[in-house]
């Protein structure tokens, strides 16, 4: 019983992450989905067309959460990450970030993330790859200030090395919720 209740209620926290055109992008999806499957089923006299829709079905299926997330990162929740400084100071192992974050969306943000990873310098294109994908150093930031529409926030930040006697390129990136 308690178990339920745990899971319930990490349901209910994560559905607060949630917002309206969050909830219309998943329904379209899932609309979308649904219809190419039911066509499907449908369909099922012609053998071809009907293997066919149900392979457009698993495709959007499986792509769901990259559909999501380019909808919501291109449309809904774009923003324009200007960055005025972006690397180490000259006398010391600290790197300064200076930039600007725009909400050029369509909606009101209640806050945004800014997220550094340290790249050593040096390495070879598939250890940096790797080092984008799997960061091994990373600073996370969280503003909790609203932007609105087409309004602009500046930020400073100052992160030490995370490894003394070590050089690294920063992948700056920023997101908005």
């Amino acid at each position: 019983m308690d178990e339920m209740k745990n899971y319930l209620m990490a349901l209910l926290d994560t559905i607060h992450y949630f917002s309206l055109p969050d909830y219309l992008v998943l329904s379209c999806i899932f609309l979308i989905i649904l219809l190419f499957f039911l066509l499907s089923i449908a369909l099922r006299f012609n053998a071809l067309l009907a293997t066919l829709t149900f392979v457009i079905s698993g495709i959007f299926l499986f792509g769901s959460p990259f559909i999501y997330q380019t909808i919501m990162e291109s449309y809904v929740k774009q923003i324009d990450l200007t960055l005025f400084h972006n690397e180490q100071l000259h006398y010391d192992d600290v790197y300064y970030i200076e930039g600007q974050f725009t909400n050029v969306g369509l909606i009101d943000f209640r806050g945004c993330v800014l997220s550094v990873n340290f790249i050593p310098m040096g390495l070879k294109k598939i250890k940096t790859l790797r080092y984008k994908i799997k960061p091994k150093f990373m600073h996370i930031e969280n503003y909790k200030i609203p932007l609105k529409k087409l309004e602009s926030r500046e930020f400073k930040l100052i992160i030490p090395s995370p490894q003394a006697n070590m050089k690294f390129t920063l992948d700056t990136k920023g997101a908005c919720y």
